[in-house]
């Protein structure tokens, strides 16, 4: 049987949080974000987070990159 293993990211790959807010800090800092979308975004794996202790955390800078991913520039 083969197995594949991946390589832990070294020191310079790794991504530190710019700053890790709650869901309610997140919903505060950006309005137009819902508790119901941002926990869907999170059971769906589509934006990262952490979870100490049963509770979420976001990465503020991660959240917003998601966000400008989705942009779309106006015509003309």
């Amino acid at each position: 049987m083969h197995t594949t293993t991946r390589a832990a990211p070294n020191r310079e790959q790794r991504r530190h949080p710019e700053q890790l807010v709650t869901l309610k800090q997140l919903l505060e800092l950006r309005p137009w974000l819902t508790e119901r979308y941002v926990r869907r975004l999170v059971s769906e794996h589509r934006v990262g987070y952490f979870k100490p202790a049963g509770n979420l955390l976001f990465d503020l800078g991660e959240i917003d990159d998601y966000v400008a991913c989705g942009r779309v520039d106006p015509v003309g």
